[in-house]
């Protein structure tokens, strides 16, 4: 089996590579082990989330972006950093972790829609570049007995192309609904 083991692989990377290096490790048909700082990377190549801490190595199950509040929490828990928890404190983080879980049940089907169209519209990218570089061959434009094949390499091209717009515009739409939501839920106390 194929394993990437990356360390801070944005570090040193201007967005443009970065991107590039997203799209890539999203096409990599192997397992990746991705240690990194970079939201947006992890967002997008990462299917599992796990997290060094407490001398241990613990699964994720929260969104990346929660990171911070679950941190947090494991600050306030800790009794050996001086804020021993107390009855009260336990109640307040009993129902922060439930309003978090409902958020995340919330947003669940709007970020599995983003990452479903993402994953759609890497799909149709590898589909169109492979047509042109069939259609890249001088030797199709110059047969007369490949004229056909022409043509119809061509309604190819230009379909894979319109669904391609199509999906970026539902990335589009998916994605500020997604931003809303969040917005939202962060707005409110």
């Amino acid at each position: 089996p194929n394993l990437l083991l990356l360390d801070e692989p944005t570090n040193h990377l201007d967005l443009e590579m970065r991107q590039a290096l997203s799209r890539a490790l999203v096409d990599y048909s192997g397992a990746i082990v991705v240690i990194s700082h970079d939201r947006h990377l992890l967002r997008s190549v990462c299917d599992d989330l796990w997290v060094v801490h407490d001398r241990g190595v613990h699964r994720f199950d929260r969104d990346i972006d929660e990171y911070g509040a679950w941190l947090r929490e494991q600050d306030e828990d800790d009794p050996g950093n001086g804020t021993a928890p107390t009855v009260g404190s336990q109640a307040e983080r009993k129902q922060k972790r439930r309003e978090a879980a409902e958020q995340r049940r919330k947003l669940k089907p709007l970020t599995d829609r983003v990452r479903s169209i993402e994953r759609d519209m890497e799909r149709l990218r590898k589909d169109v570049a492979k047509l042109e570089q069939v259609l890249a061959d001088n030797r199709i434009y110059n047969d007369e007995a490949r004229k056909e094949e022409l043509t119809g390499l061509l309604q190819e091209q230009a379909g894979l192309r319109s669904k391609l717009d199509d999906f970026e515009s539902d990335w589009l739409i998916a994605s500020e609904a997604l931003e809303q939501a969040r917005s939202k839920d962060a707005d409110q106390p």
